[in-house]
């Protein structure tokens, strides 16, 4: 990574040191979220975080690097929130329109946080897009492998040879979410979106009504 992209530049060991950081992510994310990754600087940050430009600059060289430990934070929080319900599914060996349900849920919530941060990420910034990008291909292969064992357990459900199935899911779900999240003038109600979402895929997945499966 190149040295003027750097995450953050002095490594936080102290109590107040980490308080300083997370305010300075903190704020970041909030002006992100109201000016936009072009409108915003590190001074609109540190006057947001209520620290001096210098204490900000110990911690981050450029703005570039305050965006991507926002990045790295966001990407920890999806796998951390996908392996927590993945691991509750597995153990009952088997998947369910319910499930699928909360799987939209999650990546609702997921999406919908702070998405000024989630469109600098992966639109504004070359070097945080490719590393974004790079990160969830990684995790979706795992969710990929995941799913497809999950499918092989539940009868009823779609099977495909080398997991394409659960390929087209992963996908298709990340696809609509990140939509109806970022496109705000064409947004669906948010729970037309969740019931519509759920329907489609359990359709996909049970090849019948999510009601009758």
């Amino acid at each position: 990574m190149p040295d003027n992209a750097s995450n953050v530049r002095k490594t936080p060991i102290q109590g107040r040191s980490r308080e300083t950081v997370s305010a300075i992510l903190e704020a970041a994310a909030q002006v992100l979220e109201a000016r936009g990754y072009a409108g915003t600087t590190t001074n609109h940050i540190a006057d947001r975080a209520g620290v001096s430009i210098g204490s900000l600059y110990q911690y981050f060289p450029n703005k570039e690097s305050i965006v991507l430990s926002l990045m790295e934070a966001h990407m920890a929080e999806a796998a951390s929130g996908t392996d927590a319900l993945m691991s509750r599914v597995e153990t009952r060996g088997g998947i369910t329109p319910d499930d699928v349900r909360e799987f939209v849920t999650l990546a609702m919530e997921l999406h919908k946080r702070e998405p000024g941060v989630h469109r600098a990420i992966v639109q504004d910034i070359p070097i945080t897009g490719k590393i974004w990008w790079e990160a969830f291909m990684n995790m979706e292969k795992i969710m990929v492998e995941r799913l497809q064992v999950l499918l092989g357990k539940t009868p009823g459900a779609r099977k495909t040879k080398g997991g394409a199935a659960a390929r087209m899911i992963i996908r298709v779900l990340e696809s609509l979410t990140h939509r109806q999240v970022m496109d705000s003038a064409d947004r669906l109600d948010q729970e037309e979106f969740l019931e519509e979402t759920t329907d489609m895929l359990c359709r996909y997945i049970f090849n019948a009504d999510r009601d009758k499966s």
